[in-house]
């Protein structure tokens, strides 16, 4: 969900954002995972636990993305108005929904996710729609295809450390059109990296047989004050009115907590010539430490 995704916030929690995703949707899937994402095999010779951290988060079920579509829409259909052409490619995809409806308004569309779970899910609800497995910074080796617009929504771009910033970005100075818009959104992290800020909001939605999904996102500190590390865990509440919450899963995962300030820079420094801040994807004005978002806006020469 990019980056899967999420940001990741639920429809009900929603501070846009997914986030994703919606804080749900970032803290998503889209890039390669820090060491200690990637488990190694059991001592009793048993198979090794898949390395693809999102594979076990089903954004699908957890965001309302009907609803957050048409939240989301006037301000991104706004905002990529100006593009060259009607082409997009959208960065940690994870399901698909941002893609689709852009196919579906008339767009050349492409999502990309390093997640093959999330690949799979959104080839399957989206069949006749372009999908790529892999990093969203080896977005060069995954596509020949320039666009008008690229999109990373939810949470994805924290998966990016400084040099897998600096490739996705030379990447998409090649892959955008002259004027195309690349438009950005992920959490806000100067209150998570100050310590003030550990975790974001509960997301309960509906599961099966009457069960109920909880998800809970929780941050931790990381020894380089630049970086944070998230745990998204994904518990069941049975329906039987007895059992107590069940793990499903969880992960570790280290977030590199990019400021507004860092990412406007970084895009100058690749050759886009203006930088709009928002503090959501409901364009309202950008306040550090305030915002619970922060999406970015940027046009290339």
């Amino acid at each position: 969900m990019g980056c899967s995704p999420s940001l990741f916030l639920m429809e009900d929690s929603t501070s846009r954002h997914g986030s994703s995703p919606d804080p749900l949707r970032g803290t998503g899937p889209t890039s390669n995972p820090s060491p200690d994402t990637t488990p190694s095999a059991p001592p009793d010779g048993s198979p090794a636990p898949s390395t693809d951290a999102y594979g076990d988060i089903r954004y699908r079920g957890l965001i309302a993305w009907s609803n957050r579509l048409e939240r989301e829409w006037p301000f991104l259909t706004q905002q990529l108005a100006s593009a060259p052409e009607r082409s997009v490619v959208d960065l940690g995809c994870g399901p698909g929904e941002h893609v689709a409806r852009f196919a579906y308004e008339g767009w050349r569309a492409l999502g990309i996710d390093r997640s093959p779970a999330q690949i799979e899910d959104a080839r399957t609800h989206h069949p006749t729609i372009a999908f790529e497995v892999g990093p969203m910074e080896e977005l060069a080796n995954l596509t020949d295809a320039r666009f008008g617009a690229a999109l990373c929504l939810g949470n994805a771009l924290p998966s990016l450390d400084d040099a897998q910033m600096d490739q996705l970005l030379a990447a998409l100075s090649n892959g955008l059109l002259p004027g195309g818009v690349f438009l950005v959104q992920w959490i806000d992290y100067a209150p998570i990296l100050a310590g003030t800020k550990r975790a974001l909001p509960v997301a309960v939605r509906p599961g099966t047989d009457g069960s109920e999904i909880v998800f809970i996102r929780v941050y931790a500190p990381d020894p380089d004050p630049r970086f944070v590390h998230f745990l998204p865990t994904t518990l069941e509440l049975p329906a039987d009115g007895e059992t107590s919450l069940q793990l499903k899963s969880g992960h570790r995962i280290r977030h590199r907590g990019w400021t507004a300030d860092e990412m406007t820079s970084r895009l100058r420094a690749h050759g886009f010539v203006s930088v709009d801040q928002y503090g959501g994807l409901d364009g309202a004005p950008h306040e550090p430490g305030r915002s619970q978002d922060v999406v970015l806006v940027a046009k290339k020469a």
